[in-house]
């Protein structure tokens, strides 16, 4: 079985082993028909959906934006409750991303990169505890700096709070990760990342700025070093669960739950978790309320640059 693991693996495994269980080992997913179109989630993907076909292809994001939510509202068909929700969804979306196109006008903050690439999936080999397996990763875009040919990593975020964000993202090991990969697959000679953050709300004469924000990171070698180290003890505990689940030992003793606040709005399972501790049929729970996925979905069909 071919072993391909992810950052996005890997901060599962280390803040959940349940949910990692659920969606890296049982590979579940919330069924299609109970799936929410309308979100914080939904927002957001819309809006990385549509900076993607820009920066990729060049088409107009507020064009991608609208036509995104007429393909959901045509999907879902005459719901008052949701027809209403996805009308507030949409002008928030709409509202950022037309003024996105202004602060790009309004800064040039673009006019100085060049997109070398957008949505490119990277792929290392690598062999740990006598496992052959590939570290992976999918970066938003890399980009070269014309004035002093540096080149940067960009990845898309939208948030509540620029400040917050903007306070936290040194401390955010996706970066580190994409770093990682890069260097591990003897790519382009990166030397930082930029966050290109787009704050959820409307641009109105009441609305206090800013809304738009970009943020350069950078991560000196001893970072990145020690960004492996972790990366690859973690890999070894996932490793040595698989083996112990494989060989058939209950996943009560190997994945146990680390319960949260984030768990209510960031965890798919929420709702069934604490089925499997009070003796309840778990199995029959996860049978009615989810469906086999593609965890790695995001990751196909799109362009491999393998080491």
């Amino acid at each position: 079985m071919e072993i391909k693991i992810s950052n996005s693996e890997i901060q599962t495994f280390k803040h959940c082993r349940r949910r990692w269980y659920l969606t890296y080992y049982r590979k579940l997913g919330v069924k299609e028909s109970e799936l929410k179109p309308t979100g914080a989630l939904q927002l957001g993907t819309k809006i990385h959906y549509a900076l993607e076909m820009y920066y990729g292809q060049g088409v107009d994001p507020v064009n991608t934006i609208s036509q995104l939510y007429m393909e959901e509202i045509e999907k879902q068909g005459d719901n008052d409750l949701f027809l209403k929700n996805i009308d507030d969804e949409y002008k928030l979306a709409d509202a950022m991303i037309r003024g996105y196109v202004e602060w790009l006008e309004e800064t040039g903050i673009d006019q100085d990169l060049m997109f070398l690439s957008t949505e490119r999936v990277v792929e290392v080999p690598v062999n740990i505890n006598g496992f052959d397996l590939y570290l992976r990763g999918k970066l938003d875009a890399l980009v070269r700096r014309e004035t002093d040919g540096s080149v940067l990593f960009m990845d898309h975020k939208t948030t509540a709070s620029l400040s917050q964000l903007s306070a936290q993202i040194h401390m955010n090991e996706q970066m580190k990760f994409y770093h990682l990969l890069e260097n591990m697959s003897e790519g382009e000679e990166v030397s930082g990342g930029l966050y290109n953050m787009l704050r959820k709300t409307k641009r109105t004469a009441r609305a206090v700025p800013p809304f738009y924000d970009r943020v350069e990171i950078h991560h000196n070698g001893e970072e990145i070093y020690n960004m492996k180290r972790r990366v690859y003890s973690v890999i070894k505990e996932i490793l040595f669960v698989m083996e112990r689940l494989n060989g058939n030992e209950n996943h009560i003793d190997v994945c146990y739950p680390s319960p949260s606040g984030d768990c209510f709005w960031k965890c798919p399972f929420v709702n069934v978790c604490n089925l499997a501790d009070d003796g309840s049929n778990f199995e029959l729970a996860l049978e009615n309320n989810f469906q086999h996925v593609d965890p790695h979905e995001r990751y196909n069909n799109e362009e491999v640059k393998n080491a």
